[in-house]
Parts: C-alpha cells; sequence; structure tokens
C-alpha cells in the first residue's frame, strides 16, 4: 500500500511540473513603463488563453519577428482601430481603457484606421512616448497564435 501511494504521489508530483504554465520574466526596457519597469519580473500564465479569452486591458506576452514582447490589448477581432489627435478609437468611439491613453503616437496607422480580422490583436505599450514601443502602431495586428501568455502578476 506505501509504495502504491508513493508512486501515486510521484506521479501526481511529476505531472504537476509538466504541467506547470507559469513563467518568470524579467522585464526589459521601458516600453510599458509606469505599469512595468524595467529589469521588473512578472508572471506568465502560458495555459491561460487555452480556457480563457483575450480581453481588452490584458497585458500579454507574444512573439514578434523571432522575440517575446509584453504588450496591452486594446483592439479585440473585427474592430477598427483608429487613433487621431491623440485619441484611440473602437469601432468609431473613444477608447474607454482602465489605462489612460491620452495624446498617443499615430505610429504607421492609415487615417481611415485598421479594420482586425477574426484572429487580430491591437497591442500597444503603455509608455505613450513615440519610438519607445514596438506595437501594433509599427508593426501592425497580433495574430492569435502568437500570443503566448498572459501577464497575472507584476513582482
Amino acid at each position: 500500500m506505501k509504495k502504491i501511494m508513493l508512486m501515486v504521489f510521484c506521479i501526481s508530483f511529476l505531472v504537476g511540473c509538466v504541467g506547470a504554465k507559469e513563467t518568470v520574466y524579467e522585464f526589459d526596457g521601458i516600453s510599458m513603463s509606469p505599469t512595468i519597469k524595467d529589469e521588473q519580473k512578472v508572471l506568465v500564465d502560458k495555459g491561460y488563453y487555452k480556457e480563457n479569452e483575450i480581453n481588452r486591458d490584458d497585458i500579454v506576452l507574444f512573439y514578434l519577428e523571432e522575440n517575446e514582447h509584453f504588450k496591452r490589448v486594446i483592439g479585440l477581432p473585427n474592430e477598427l482601430i483608429q487613433i487621431q489627435d491623440g485619441t484611440i478609437y473602437i469601432d468609431s468611439k473613444p477608447l474607454e481603457s482602465e489605462y489612460s491613453f491620452t495624446d498617443v503616437w499615430e505610429g504607421e496607422i492609415p487615417i481611415d484606421g485598421i479594420q482586425l480580422k477574426n484572429d487580430e490583436y491591437f497591442v500597444i505599450g503603455d509608455s505613450l512616448v513615440p519610438l519607445t514601443s514596438k506595437d501594433s502602431r509599427l508593426v501592425g495586428p497580433i495574430a492569435k497564435e502568437d500570443i503566448l501568455g498572459k501577464v497575472v502578476e507584476i513582482k
């Protein structure tokens, strides 16, 4: 009986270790300042979006040009994103967000905006200083398949 209990414990432990979905990252840069500061640690749940939807204001880890990046989701699938006179518009309405986006740099967004496809997201860095964030203003929408996880804790 002890051997069986020990074997069950070992198998459970190994499954728990292999199934661990959370990873600690050290953030590098100022693109998410003031929310995440340079060299601050963040905890990312890489399995979160297997069971949950990606929501506006989520901070996500995604893959772009052979690197991993952290940004905030502001545009969801099938939405029209526009930035005019420093204001972000979602489907022609000013963005309502928990985070304050004011005086936003337009980047490479056309005047008529970007229409997201059903598997695309528009992400932006919290630092609104021009050229400090390689985000959707410069590189366009991010595909759902490139989103690796959600930041669940900032340490």
